[in-house]
């Protein structure tokens, strides 16, 4: 489906498993209990 985006979910637990998941060609992350638990900080880039 090319005009479909591909979403990740869930097992994210830090800034390099985002990265990792960019590189590997998903268009987006969701990434709630990462930023409520703080694994991720919301002001990172």
């Amino acid at each position: 489906l090319p005009a479909a985006e591909i979403v990740v979910g869930g097992g994210v637990r830090h800034a390099g498993d985002v990265e990792a998941l960019a590189s590997a060609g998903f268009d987006a992350v969701l990434v709630a209990t990462a930023l409520h638990t703080g694994a991720l900080d919301p002001s990172a880039r």
